[in-house]
């Protein structure tokens, strides 16, 4: 287990993001402009802020496990339409949908 609190990938252009799942004490995890699949995120449950603002995302993985997440950053992410599952998000403060596709308001945040 790695004590790393902050990893910021912003713009970096990769295919697949690398297994973070050993980063169990990650608290901010910005991949901001990155052209990566984003997968294999359930184990970062100490998170609190997940920027994927201008990725090309077009589904989030699933959300159920980040109960501690305060902001959702997906600004500018154009393929996504579609938001499920927020309702673990109880401490969500910050969602951030501008620039996306979605045509409802997820109501269960």
């Amino acid at each position: 287990m790695s004590n790393q609190r902050i990893l910021n990938l912003s713009e970096i252009k990769f295919e697949q993001l690398l297994s973070v799942s050993y980063l169990t004490n990650l608290r901010e995890l910005s991949l901001r402009g990155c052209s990566c699949k984003v997968s294999e995120l359930d184990a970062l449950k100490e998170l609190e802020l997940l920027d994927l603002s201008g990725t090309k995302v077009r589904f989030l993985p699933t959300l159920e496990s980040f109960s501690n997440v305060r902001q959702l950053l997906l600004r500018d992410c154009a393929d996504l339409e579609e938001m499920e599952n927020l309702k673990s998000l109880t401490n969500l403060a910050v969602l951030d949908l501008s620039g996306t596709k979605i045509k409802e308001f997820p109501y269960d945040v």
